[in-house]
């Protein structure tokens, strides 16, 4: 029993081992799509705010020639 028991224990912490190994990948890959997202959003919000002026200077630009 001794022996048998052993093999048991040997087998579940193969087993651990290897959803440790998974959980840490699945981490990495987590951890790198939210850098890429994150990297992404400020790509976005610097366009919008690009977006924005351009769409300001146009109604400025607008009310100038309405005003002449």
């Amino acid at each position: 029993y001794g022996v048998l028991s052993l093999y048991v224990i040997e087998n579940e912490l193969t087993e651990i081992l290897q959803l440790i190994d998974q959980l840490n990948s699945t981490s990495l890959k987590h951890k790198r799509l939210i850098a890429d997202i994150t990297q992404k959003l400020e790509e976005v919000k610097d366009e919008m705010e690009e977006l924005e002026q351009f769409d300001t200077m146009q109604v400025v630009k607008g009310q100038q020639t309405n005003q002449r």
